[in-house]
């Protein structure tokens, strides 16, 4: 999913390029198939490059720093 590695990109200020591959930490096409034909209220969390991610069932991406 795209949008995940270009938010953390941004956030982290780092090139997407630079980042650890998506599908190493989740199934990204699965991630993309529950967010675009799940329901609004669907949340996946799941930590990448240093920051937890949640992505809803509408497709918004968030992200704040991992809790120890």
């Amino acid at each position: 999913m795209i949008r995940v590695v270009e938010a953390v990109s941004s956030r982290l200020d780092t090139p997407p390029n630079e980042l650890p591959p998506l599908n190493e930490t989740i199934d990204a096409v699965g991630l993309d198939r529950l967010c675009t034909s799940g329901p609004n209220s669907l949340e996946v969390s799941f930590p990448y490059a240093g920051l937890e991610v949640t992505v809803t069932g509408g497709e918004e991406v968030t992200l704040s720093a991992l809790s120890d």
